[in-house]
Parts: C-alpha cells; sequence; structure tokens
C-alpha cells in the first residue's frame, strides 16, 4: 500500500469515528486546554495591588463595558497609549 492510499485509509478511519459518536465533522475543532493565546508569544501575568474600593471600581466599570477586568484593564493601556 501507497504513502497516500495508506492516508487516505486513516483519513477514512479517522472521519468515520467521528461519524459514530454523532459528530457530523463539520463543527468547530475542541480547543486545546489552557488558556487562550494572546498574540503570538505567551501572554504574562502582571500581578497588580489595589485596594477593595478599587477592584470595586474595576468589576463596575467592567460590568458597565460588559467586558472582564483583565480586558478592561488591556483597553486602558491601549488608550493610554501602550
Amino acid at each position: 500500500m501507497g504513502v497516500i492510499r495508506k492516508r487516505q485509509s486513516e483519513w477514512i478511519s479517522y472521519y468515520a469515528s467521528r461519524m459514530d459518536v454523532g459528530d457530523d465533522g463539520h463543527s468547530e475543532p475542541k480547543r486545546a486546554a489552557g488558556r487562550p493565546l494572546r498574540g503570538l508569544s505567551p501572554a504574562r501575568v502582571v500581578p497588580v495591588r489595589m485596594t477593595t474600593e478599587e477592584i470595586a471600581g474595576l468589576k463596575l466599570m467592567a460590568e458597565m463595558a460588559e467586558c472582564s477586568v483583565s480586558e478592561l484593564i488591556r483597553r486602558a493601556v491601549a488608550a493610554y497609549g501602550g
């Protein structure tokens, strides 16, 4: 069996197994475990100390902007020129 035929056979077996479990073959692929990527390189966590009042203010602003606190901070840094 040639390489191409072997690959075709593997492909057919793979998709047939997906059909057996009710997968139509057109659904979104499952995302890899872990945090979503931000850009081309891995993102870094930056710890920041804040008072309870500052955190409450951030949470309120994020809720009003319908985004996460992290996204709110990213937007603020981008608006500041970062």
